[in-house]
């Protein structure tokens, strides 16, 4: 995990860097804002959980240096996703947003 300070708009993010291979599993972290997918190259299939405590108005985004053809973005136990990305195009990004009240992730960007 790296922190990292952005420079458009000063907030401190948690940043995780991952290298994942076709059939991946990834579950985002408590605390994690930002996954960078860096795979050796494209990808048939992988699937990105989201976190299992996450606060109101957390936000995560999902971004990819390679395109990811099959993407499954689950939610955690008791949540939803709503307009779940489904492919992730190399240099793509996705951002979602939870909203406790429902218990939704809703996608933001």
């Amino acid at each position: 995990m790296t922190v990292a300070i952005s420079g458009q708009d000063g907030i401190l993010r948690n940043v995780d860097y991952q290298t994942p291979t076709t059939g991946f599993s990834y579950t985002v972290a408590s605390g994690i804002q930002v996954v960078i997918l860096k795979p050796l190259a494209l990808l048939a299939a992988g699937t990105v959980t989201m976190p299992l405590s996450p606060s109101d108005g957390m936000a995560v985004t999902i971004s990819t240096t390679q395109t990811i053809t099959a993407l499954t973005l689950s939610p955690n136990t008791g949540q939803s996703v709503s307009n779940a990305i489904t492919t992730l195009l190399a240099g793509g990004a996705a951002s979602y947003l939870y909203r406790a009240a429902d218990t939704t992730w809703y996608r933001v960007g």
